[in-house]
């Protein structure tokens, strides 16, 4: 919008006006180049809508035929692109640059291409500089020449925040990949891998089970379910094969901009090199995606890659160790395996093929499902919002089911996989699954932090992910012979599981 805009340009009108203070440029030609930058930036906003359709696929011909002016395949050879298919999420952006890619704006292209490289440096050339970018030195923009230190910190206490910084953003920007396969190959243990990648089958095998025996799934949703299943890719702690990253040694011998810059470029390449080649389902591409990366705490599932990833920042003495017991395992680990696995077929998931593909369509929404399915489970779906509305955590706010329903149905699909798992375990210890589930989400937290979380997150709060969650089960009730009458009774017209 006009006010984001607005703020966005004075940081990025402010360093520009640094940098080329310091480059020598005098006042008026700063100003003017940002004028002519500014001036081709709103030509381009005015030119094409931010939500287009959702997917604009098109042949490397149709690409190219798209510009007349903008030189797009040589543009694309020069990345070594010269084959593929393309989602191209701009159209209008495309042909808008193509519009004013003329000798008649020569001149406001040069501004533009200077300003964004003065922007872009300002964390790379020396600690003044870069001071500037991270707000510890204040620039006057009137008078770029004025500079006023924030004196809140010595400067040795700045030197040390920077480089703090500077570490934090390398290893989760720049030289990510480099940090997760040093991470992979140095912190990774084979055998913690190995168990956790055998539980991981057995709770895919225990999903399987659930899904061929789910009565509201027609047979025909149910093959192609079970052909979806088998088509996921698991990533487990680490790849099969660690990446080279050569490609992101520093030039010792450049300034850090250039070799930076250089360095980034051929990450780039190595990125390009992929487009148009066949896609290889078993590699776990964190060189391509950071937030793929394994040092992060989380386990997820990937829709566009049918791919499912357990990171080895998810895994210790909390969530999972080689000589935790099975009960243990299923109710920690196993319950956040057998949620994220759901994922992938619920609502949102069944838009998206075995491939990772997405096959559903305005007319088609369904994706894969059968239509009558996706509607049964669209009313199941609706039943578990009506009871999470029903909800008060807090007298000022009740829960909203349309925004927690999707995770609170991967919770209660977690717990129906270990459930199904236990019953072919003789001596199944119910009560340390349980208290080990629980005892996983305790936390200590405020009246108006519970209702911080409740304006943001997606997921039910802490108490309702285990109570909400474990009075669906006959298991539950019955280990505790809970009955009705008591408070955690549900009747079982009313409960809410869907898997």
């Amino acid at each position: 919008d006009d006010e984001g805009r607005k703020n966005a340009r004075f940081y990025f009108e402010t360093a520009v006006k640094y940098i080329l203070t310091r480059a020598g440029y005098p006042a008026s030609m700063i100003e003017d180049t940002l004028s002519k930058c500014f001036a081709f930036e709103d030509e381009i906003f005015r030119s094409f809508d931010y939500v287009e359709k959702a997917e604009n696929i098109m042949s490397y011909a149709e690409v190219v035929s798209m510009c007349k002016n903008f030189p797009m395949e040589k543009k694309l050879q020069s990345y070594g692109i010269t084959k593929g298919t393309f989602d191209v999420v701009y159209p209008k952006y495309v042909k808008a640059l193509d519009r004013l890619y003329t000798a008649e704006n020569l001149e406001s292209l040069k501004a533009w291409l200077v300003a964004q490289t003065a922007a872009a440096s300002v964390n790379f050339l020396d600690f003044e500089a870069a001071a500037q970018a991270q707000g510890y030195l204040d620039v006057d923009a009137a008078d770029p020449s004025h500079v006023e230190w924030d004196e809140t910190y010595t400067e040795e206490e700045i030197k040390e925040e920077m480089e703090k910084n500077a570490y934090y953003d390398a290893i989760n920007g720049f030289t990510a990949s480099a940090t997760d396969s040093a991470y992979m190959e140095y912190f990774v243990d084979p055998e913690t891998k190995e168990d956790l990648t055998a539980l991981t089958m057995e709770i895919k095998e225990g999903f399987r089970n659930i899904l061929l025996h789910e009565d509201w799934l027609s047979d025909a949703t149910k093959k192609k379910a079970e052909e979806k299943l088998d088509m996921m890719t698991f990533q487990i702690l680490s790849a099969d094969q660690i990446k080279d990253i050569s490609y992101l040694t520093l030039d010792k011998e450049k300034s850090f901009f250039e070799a930076f810059a250089e360095a980034e470029n051929r990450g780039l390449q190595a990125m390009r090199s992929n487009v148009g080649e066949p896609v290889d389902r078993t590699d776990w591409p964190y060189d391509q995606f950071p937030d793929l990366g394994t040092r992060w705490v989380n386990a997820f599932y990937q829709a566009d890659f049918n791919e499912f990833f357990i990171c080895a920042g998810m895994v210790d003495e909390l969530t999972y160790t080689t000589d935790m017991s099975i009960e243990e395992k299923l109710g920690r680990i196993g319950l956040i395996i057998g949620h994220e696995l759901t994922h992938g077929f619920d609502p949102f998931g069944v838009q998206f093929d075995g491939n990772g593909n997405r096959v559903a369509t305005e007319e088609k929404p369904y994706g894969w499902f059968e239509e009558e399915d996706y509607n049964n489970f669209l009313a199941r779906v609706d039943k578990v919002n009506a009871y999470l509305d029903s909800i008060w955590p807090v007298p000022e706010a009740h829960c909203a089911g349309s925004v927690l329903s999707g995770e609170a149905t991967a919770d209660m699909g977690g717990i129906a996989i270990g459930l199904k798992l236990a019953e072919s375990r003789d001596g199944f210890d119910y009560d340390k699954y349980f208290r080990t589930y629980a005892g996983f989400w305790q936390n200590q937290t405020t009246h108006q932090d519970e209702i911080n979380t409740m304006s943001i997150d997606v997921h039910p709060l802490a108490y309702l992910r285990v109570n909400m969650t474990l009075q669906q089960f006959d298991e539950f009730l019955k280990q505790y012979d809970v009955h009705e009458g008591d408070g955690m009774y549900l009747a079982p017209e009313d409960r809410i599981r869907i898997w």
